[in-house]
């Protein structure tokens, strides 16, 4: 019988990963993308203790390896990269390609019709499988992964011990409650022409789209001073992508995706804040018997966006798929930054 692989290019896959083969037992081995994922030599070590895949193989997107595919029936992979390119050698393999949960972007009909269109994926395994913007489309085969609880013992174990996770560790609450912001990857450093035209006003028009990120970006940092100085003790968190800086805030630093700390803290009282980040959906991943509120930001970010008329910045099925959550009680919208006062000062 052939092996699975999986390829893990964030924390997030390294979880869903270990859930898959919790509960399906499969004969499989890893590869792990280091330049994308921080300390993944050290995450795949923990693995090998474990015993979970038969291989773990590094590389990264610089330096990629020479793979037999023919040992593979099937490829669990969440990374358009790889599958492009290695799309030759799986194809010819006759390899079936899973795409599978690791947050928001896997909910969105573009995301999915890419990796269709590039290497025929058309199984998608999901947390939350009605809550995909492309549920119902034939041409998709969704599957249902299986909620982690915390009273599964044996796969939190596993996750810990991967993580190094220290569960007597806390992060001090302000009242009886933790507040924090998720930011997202939006500062942006202008091109060379963009500067220039935005200094002499000429043919701004060309580099309108940078203008539109680096709003968005100036947006965001507006949006988190609005919270901090009604909120006295929140966190931020920055976005593993995101360009670290100096924050007025104090920095949540821990180093494994956040679903996992609230499956050790499972009493703690939560309220948290995104534009749009996946943290949002934490639920999917783990259920919803949690005290947790969230707050959904991107329909402030979209009203100034529509004031500079930006509207081509507008990302239409995040929309979609954060206003079917809204539908069902699953997050909070805030419209505009005198609204995101008002929650603040009711909240402490």
């Amino acid at each position: 019988m052939k092996k699975v692989l999986f390829v893990l290019v964030t924390t997030t896959q390294i979880v869903t990963a270990l859930n898959l083969m919790y509960h399906n037992k499969y004969e499989a081995d890893a590869i792990y993308f280091s330049d994308s994922i921080p300390n993944a030599e050290d995450y795949g070590r923990q693995v090998e203790k474990l015993q979970i895949f038969k291989k773990n193989i590094f590389m990264s997107t610089t330096s990629l390896k020479n793979i037999d595919f023919n040992e593979y029936s099937e490829i669990f992979v969440t990374n358009t990269f790889f599958v492009e390119k290695y799309r030759e050698h799986i194809l010819n393999a006759g390899i079936k390609i899973n795409i599978f949960d690791e947050g928001s972007m896997n909910y969105l009909t573009s995301f999915i019709e890419e990796s269709y269109y590039l290497g025929n994926c058309y199984t998608v395994y999901l947390y939350e499988p009605t809550f995909a913007n492309f549920y119902g489309d034939p041409r998709f085969n969704i599957k249902h992964i299986p909620k982690i609880e915390s009273n599964n013992h044996v796969l939190l174990e596993q996750l810990n011990q991967v993580f190094s996770v220290n569960t007597s560790e806390t992060i001090n609450e302000y009242g009886n409650t933790l507040y924090i912001f998720f930011s997202q990857p939006l500062r942006y450093d202008l091109s060379r022409k963009a500067k220039l035209r935005k200094l002499l006003k000429l043919f701004q028009y060309r580099s309108r789209h940078e203008y539109a990120l680096e709003k968005m970006g100036y947006i965001q940092e507006e949006i988190i001073e609005s919270v901090s100085t009604r909120i006295p003790r929140m966190y931020r968190k920055f976005h593993p992508r995101e360009k670290k800086f100096k924050s007025s805030n104090t920095i949540l630093c821990i180093d494994y995706p956040w679903e996992l700390y609230l499956l050790n803290h499972p009493d703690i009282k939560i309220v948290q804040y995104s534009l749009f980040s996946s943290v949002l959906t934490a639920s999917f991943m783990i259920g919803d018997s949690y005290n947790i509120k969230s707050f959904y930001l991107y329909p402030i970010l979209v009203k100034e966006l529509e004031k500079y008329g930006e509207v081509d910045s507008i990302n239409e099925e995040v929309l979609e798929f954060f206003n079917r959550l809204v539908r069902l009680g699953k997050v909070i919208p805030v419209t505009s930054l005198e609204e995101l006062e008002r929650i603040c000062q009711d909240e402490v």
